[in-house]
């Protein structure tokens, strides 16, 4: 799911997802319910490092979660959480695991704000209507 993640988030390209995409679809007994938890927990810790909490659930990847809240910005994150919070509510239809989960991350990419910085360090949004500085009436 980390690996969702980067590639949602545009630090890694789309092609690098699909290998773990492939895998998920060919492993049947596990449920796409597993796998949005583990979503919803890296979803917190980006949170938690984006807004200057030390403490995290997975310090094993702390460094890529570091990575991954400094890409982003806190409207890409709340996005990223209603989109899980759709597939939690279309699991009971028995969607096909890899499909939703590989929407997901094209959604995430192509609809993201994610956090830059220009030329000369200033923050900056990159969206998909180009890129925008960050100002404090930007960030809600």
């Amino acid at each position: 799911m980390l690996a969702l993640l980067k590639v949602a988030s545009g630090l890694e390209p789309f092609g690098s997802w699909l290998k773990h995409s492939e895998s998920i679809s060919s492993r049947r007994t596990e449920k796409l319910d597993s796998y949005l938890e583990v979503l919803y927990v890296l979803l917190e810790d980006v949170l938690r490092l984006t807004h200057g909490v030390s403490s995290v659930r997975n310090d094993d990847v702390r460094a890529d979660l570091e990575a991954l809240s400094r890409r982003v910005s806190f409207d890409w994150v709340r996005s990223a959480v209603r989109k899980v919070d759709e597939l939690v509510e279309l699991v009971r239809r028995n969607i096909q695991k890899s499909l939703a989960l590989d929407a997901l991350a094209v959604e995430l990419r192509s609809g993201s704000a994610v956090l830059s910085r220009n030329e000369i360090g200033t923050p900056a949004f990159i969206t998909s209507q180009g890129a925008r500085t960050w100002s404090p009436q930007t960030v809600n």
